[in-house]
């Protein structure tokens, strides 16, 4: 009878631990997946509850845990690029608006110089004018003096040619 339980003892044993050391040869087996990259490990089957069985549950549920957190990284980085997407077209609009606002400065530094320009030449042209006009009214007080003078002498040859009047 002890032999027989030795036995059967040392069967259920062999069992147990082949029962046990295939969970653990999947649990392995498993991991190392996982640690090479691939997520997509299946789901360790479940037929006792024992220690082993309560490392598979913890092992099933950290590789959920896992895709979750892979997925929400996947998200926030898809988020990211979009984001930095949208940061590189709103860049590159404002150096367009940059570009076109210092081309205007330049269009009006430009126009403003050209309109410096026109104005220095419009001062020297009224300045010449001034200068025209001052010889003018030079001229015109030199032809009034002398018109003045020549009246005068009209005025006093008449009176000379003419003479006196006779009495009546």
């Amino acid at each position: 009878a002890i032999i027989a339980i030795g036995v059967l003892s040392i069967l259920v044993a062999a069992m147990y631990f082949s029962k046990a050391g295939g969970m653990i040869s999947k649990l392995a087996t498993s991991a190392q997946n996982i640690a090479d990259g691939n997520l997509k490990v299946e789901k360790i089957v479940l037929k006792s509850n024992d220690d082993v069985s309560l490392l598979a549950v913890s092992f099933n549920r950290m590789v959920e845990n896992l895709r979750a957190l892979i997925g929400s990284i996947s998200e926030m980085s898809n988020n990211v690029a979009h984001s930095a997407d949208s940061l590189k077209v709103g860049a590159e609009q404002g150096t367009k608006a940059i570009e076109q606002i210092a081309t205007a400065i330049q269009q009006v530094s430009s126009g403003a110089s050209e309109q410096s320009e026109q104005s220095v030449k419009t001062v020297e042209t009224v300045n010449q004018l001034i200068e025209r006009n001052k010889r003018i009214y030079d001229n015109s007080r030199v032809v009034l003096s002398a018109s003045e003078n020549a009246s005068r002498a009209a005025a006093v040859g008449t009176a000379a040619s003419i003479g006196p009047r006779p009495k009546s």
